[in-house]
């Protein structure tokens, strides 16, 4: 710049001659400030395009080509502590992408050549506003909004276990119904207390690029209205009173403690060494809703047995760890530190899927087991 250097040489020399000494033409100082204005207008372009990325909340383009501004991430970086997670545990090296030339410049193409018109070319990202659904639309999203997945496997697995114990027709039938509703309204509740979490989340996925979160919390995302499905809670909480009491009033208070202990579960110590907790003693009151279970009008069970209390609180908490292994990054970005994500940082998430997994079998087929062996009631 300025005329400072000459390529070929490190000798200086004053503005107007030539490397010769005699007087330059009048193309060569032209030449320099064309350059000189055409870097000033750079620098506007890229200082113009960092307060554009700031005011979208996205992290502003380098200052020079190449270079990275003070405290920013590379896209693609992953915090330390996510990444000993993911890759085994125990280790603090940062997971990066590498960055090819003119990546995430928006004033640049290729290996940094300015893209002509910079970036006063590039439109301002804008998204439509999301309308909440009506009519059967919103009865859909009510249902994407249950967890409907785990709210079928709960029930099928409670009617499963009814069947194994040779309970008549109508009695699964109604124990897996009282699952299914319970379990739903659960997974209402937990979107709700979780709306604001779950939209920061989605927010800073979607300025990843990463889109896998849509489509999974209209809460969040604005297609499913808070008031709706707060009518919808009330509605169901009405329903499954009755439905649980019809499986025998001890049955049904059983099932109904258990709900409620999920209940509070999505309220509370779920961000902290006793995450555990809730699972546990929910699933330890399974088998009281088995062993008391009776058609209307028939003689209750008795007491479960102890060893099948013991066993199904043991496989709720590995039901709990395989439930919050997928989220286990977004929950350390977010201050968490419940029981899964802090064994995770020690063993890594891929063994402790395994360890998990390999118990959870272990567990079931105890269960199993016991209650051929000893049967359900005490």
């Amino acid at each position: 710049m300025g005329g400072q250097q000459q390529s070929g040489g490190a000798d200086e020399t004053t503005p107007g001659r030539s490397a010769s000494g005699t007087p330059a033409t009048g193309a060569e100082p032209d030449a320099r400030a064309t350059a000189r204005a055409e870097k000033r207008a750079q620098r506007q372009r890229r200082q113009e395009e960092r307060r554009r990325r700031w005011a979208r909340g996205a992290t502003p383009a380098t200052t020079e080509p190449g270079a990275a501004e003070p405290g920013a991430t590379e896209p693609g970086a992953v915090e330390a502590e996510p990444a000993a997670v993911a890759a085994g545990g125990g280790g603090t090296a940062v997971l990066t992408r590498p960055r090819a030339a003119g990546d995430g410049d928006t004033d640049t193409v290729g290996s940094g050549t300015p893209r002509p018109g910079g970036p006063d070319d590039v439109a301002p990202a804008t998204s439509a506003p999301v309308v909440p659904a009506r009519g059967p639309a919103a009865l859909w999203q009510l249902v994407l909004t249950a967890h409907p997945r785990q709210a079928v496997v709960t029930g099928a697995a409670l009617a499963g276990a009814a069947a194994l114990a040779g309970r008549p027709a109508e009695e699964i039938g109604l124990l897996g119904a009282t699952a299914l509703v319970g379990q739903g309204l659960l997974g209402w509740h937990n979107d709700l207390v979780d709306r604001d979490r779950d939209a920061a989340a989605i927010a800073a996925a979607r300025d990843r690029g990463d889109e896998t979160r849509r489509r999974r919390k209209p809460i969040a995302e604005g297609r499913l209205e808070p008031g709706t499905v707060w009518y919808a809670f009330v509605l169901g909480l009405l329903l499954l009173v009755p439905l649980s009491i019809s499986n025998g009033v001890l049955a049904g208070a059983s099932y109904l403690v258990a709900w409620a202990v999920g209940l509070l579960g999505n309220i509370s110590l779920r961000g902290g060494w006793f995450s555990w907790v809730p699972w546990a003693a929910s699933f330890a009151l399974y088998p009281a809703v088995l062993a008391y279970a009776a058609p209307p009008g028939t003689e209750q069970g008795g007491p479960p047995q102890p060893a099948l209390v013991a066993i199904a609180a043991g496989l709720g908490v590995v039901v709990h760890v395989l439930r919050a292994l997928p989220g286990l990054v977004d929950d350390h970005r977010e201050g968490r530190r419940h029981l899964p994500l802090r064994v995770a940082l020690r063993t890594g998430a891929p063994r402790l899927l395994g360890l998990a997994g390999v118990l959870g079998v272990g567990l079931v087929i105890a269960l199993v087991t016991v209650a051929a062996q000893q049967g359900l009631v005490r």
